[in-house]
């Protein structure tokens, strides 16, 4: 069945390698294969050199992918974890690093981004260059986005940039995302007298909801819905998605159900702890603040812990590379435990091999909630049943049961009356560039003429 998966990712790395400048962002939603298109657009250009721009606690996990979808690449993958001029380094690291230098496929996180030696490496013959989470990129004042600006604008060679939130909760946050890909497709920042500084005046101007009056303050606008289809048309020309609807018959079951709270919050996951270990082998406790995980574990430890059971609490305070390794660790483990923070597990791991599954303190953020459940009920994982934990007969439980409601919706409402469907772009009927291009009648309001809305 999952073969049927794979078409539909290799038909939309087929409209990426037809793409200009073989430019793409994946935007599937968590657990689609991001990771398999991107290293499969990379295979199909032949790129003898990629990098891969990563969070810090992904790092390993792309030398997993690469293993497992290029295998004959495996050896080839080198991580940068530290500077070579870090002080404290053992002399066997230090003696390594010639190597990592040397690697074909070079995978560093953006705090680890530097001008010079990232700029080597892109200076080298055909460089395919993966961003993931490619969301991180929200803020184009960011240090890490100018650094990534500054990279890729000397890079002529294919990006595929992949991201499960194509469009973030606000919808100015998709203009930065776009364009470190494709520079000035959506206009430039700033540039004129009066405008807010930082924001990209022609896409806030012709695809949000406010307007900047030019002296000092945002005007509501009405007549923005217009050009949600205008805007849906020029990104099915730069980007794809896929969605867990679409492939809900390969999913495994991922069930998730407000728990509502009996008593005291520390008595209530244990108990329900203690319920989970009779029926799962793995097992995972959410909390939202790192005090309550080294809370939850002391807690654990006082009274014996549970016979048997690999038991591992981290979180965002602990290093990356340790944290993945804590993780595989209990998911190598024959029965575990993994206490940790939200946060710590939102972005790029897989958690589909848990079972048993609680939201012990809730993080009232639908982006990360829903990129928390995300990492569960993918293809090639287990049935998961998620309780969310919440006080009971109190408006707590009721959020509970809408959140319950809203993860289940993959589509997730941008904002009242519109929805992400409407301006993603629908899989490719046959061609795409001879369809009608929707021609708003203020199409030239910001002074552009209409060779600058296409794609």
């Amino acid at each position: 069945m999952l073969s049927e998966l794979a078409v539909l990712q290799d038909a939309y790395v087929a409209r990426a390698l037809a793409s200009s400048g073989r430019r793409w962002l994946f935007g599937d939603e968590m657990g689609c294969g991001k990771s398999r298109q991107a290293l499969s657009m990379a295979k199909a250009v032949g790129a003898q050199n990629i990098l891969v721009i990563c969070p810090a606690m992904a790092r390993e996990v792309w030398r997993s992918q690469v293993a497992k979808w290029w295998p004959e690449r495996g050896d080839d993958v080198a991580i940068i974890d530290a500077s070579p001029e870090r002080a404290g380094q053992s002399k066997r690291h230090r003696a390594a690093w010639p190597a990592v230098l040397a690697g074909s496929i070079r995978v560093v996180s953006p705090e680890l981004l530097n001008g010079e030696r990232e700029g080597g490496f892109l200076a080298r013959p055909n460089v395919f260059v993966i961003s993931d989470e490619h969301h991180m990129y929200v803020n184009p004042a960011a240090w890490r986005s100018e650094m990534v600006r500054t990279l890729w604008r000397q890079h002529m060679g294919s990006i595929a940039a992949l991201t499960a939130t194509p469009i973030p909760n606000r919808l100015d946050g998709l203009w930065n995302p776009l364009d470190l890909v494709w520079p000035y497709r959506f206009g430039k920042i700033g540039g004129k007298p009066g405008e807010p500084p930082r924001v990209p005046w022609p896409f806030m101007f012709r695809y949000m909801e406010r307007e900047w009056d030019g002296r000092g303050h945002w005007k509501w606008g009405a007549g923005r819905a217009d050009h949600a289809e205008e805007l849906r048309f020029r990104l099915s020309h730069m980007m794809s998605r896929i969605t867990r609807a679409e492939i809900a018959h390969l999913l495994p079951p991922c069930q998730v159900v407000p728990l509502p709270s009996t008593g005291h919050g520390r008595d209530t996951w244990a108990a329900w702890l203690d319920e989970a270990a009779l029926s799962a082998a793995h097992v995972i406790l959410l909390f939202h603040r790192r005090a309550s995980v080294d809370a939850a574990a002391a807690s654990l430890a006082h009274k014996g812990g549970l016979p048997g059971w690999t038991i591992i609490a981290t979180h965002g305070a602990v290093p990356a590379a340790q944290r993945a390794e804590q993780i595989a660790q209990v998911q190598a483990a024959p029965r575990g435990v993994l206490l940790t923070t939200m946060h710590a597990v939102k972005e790029s791991i897989d958690l589909s091999w848990a079972e048993r599954v609680l939201l012990a303190e809730l993080y009232w953020r639908p982006a990360t909630l829903t990129q928390v459940v995300g990492r569960f009920g993918r293809p090639g994982g287990v049935p998961t049943l998620l309780h969310v934990l919440c006080q009971a007969g109190t408006v707590y439980e009721r959020m509970a049961g809408a959140v319950a409601d809203k993860l289940q919706d993959s589509a997730g409402a941008l904002r009242a009356g519109q929805t992400e469907g409407a301006l993603m772009p629908a899989p490719p009927a046959g061609g795409g560039r001879g369809e009608p291009r929707p021609r708003p009648d203020d199409a030239r309001r910001d002074g552009r003429d209409d060779r600058d809305l296409r794609v």
